[in-house]
């Protein structure tokens, strides 16, 4: 009976090991798949991984490209507003320095034409003088002496100057007036003494500013403060300066014996 149940238990223990076994292969097969599984599974994925990786890597280099270009492009830009910029500010300066010598060029002109407007006038007031003095009849080459006024009697005139070939109507017209003409040519080299001394016997001495030198101008100007001598500049060698002069002696004498 024993026995029996001993066989009855092996048999028990043989089956439930033979199942073991059978459950053992199972799993083992069954870890084995799984073992697979897994290991294409991690294969998969780093290959997956690596992919992903290889085209993230191309994605960051083609924006960081793009970006370049467009940072290229934008500096570009930039740098063509700043040249653009720099060019109309270097242009806007050239012609600022145009228009301020344009200006300037302007008012130098604009002096010029004052000044020579103001000549003008002085010219044309002596030259309405002269007229004047002329139409008044003291340049009539035909007057007799006797007939004109002896308004500068005992006046002694000193002529520096001229046109030799107005000198004797020049001393007619003086001579008509009572006054002493008196000459010089305007010579300083040889006659400089001769100069001096013609000032000291003259009461007033009269010069043409166009014939006479500049030099002659300076000593008689200095000689007539020395003697206190008066001293009249004419406008030109022309006869109707000279009478102009003449005519405004005559009324300073007229007035002085008031």
């Amino acid at each position: 009976m024993l026995s029996h149940l001993v066989g009855a238990a092996n048999r028990v223990g043989i089956r439930r090991l033979a199942e073991l076994e059978a459950e053992n292969d199972r799993l083992r097969a069954k870890l084995a798949r799984q073992q697979d599984q897994l290991r294409d599974g991690l294969v998969s994925r780093d290959a997956k991984i690596q992919e992903l990786n290889g085209l993230l890597a191309r994605r960051i280099g083609e924006a960081a490209a793009a970006r370049q270009q467009d940072d290229a492009s934008d500096r570009g830009t930039l740098e063509g507003l700043v040249a653009s910029l720099e060019q109309r500010l270097r242009s806007e300066g050239n012609r600022r320095v145009a228009v301020e010598e344009r200006l300037a060029h302007i008012a130098d002109e604009l002096a010029r034409e004052r000044e020579q407007h103001v000549s003008l006038r002085r010219q044309e007031a002596a030259l309405r003088e002269e007229l004047a003095a002329v139409e008044a009849g003291f340049e009539s080459e035909t007057a007799e002496s006797e007939a004109a006024p002896s308004s500068l009697a005992g006046l002694s005139l000193l002529y520096v100057g001229g046109r030799t070939d107005r000198l004797g109507h020049l001393r007619a017209l003086s001579e008509q007036l009572g006054a002493t003409f008196l000459h010089h040519d305007g010579g300083v080299d040889d006659r400089r003494g001769l100069l001096a001394g013609l000032v000291s016997r003259t009461d007033i001495v009269m010069f043409p500013v166009d014939c006479v030198s500049h030099e002659a101008v300076t000593i008689v100007k200095r000689l007539c403060r020395q003697t206190a001598k008066r001293y009249v500049p004419l406008r030109s060698s022309g006869t109707s300066s000279f009478v102009a002069a003449l005519t405004r002696t005559v009324g300073d004498a007229q007035i002085s014996s008031l």
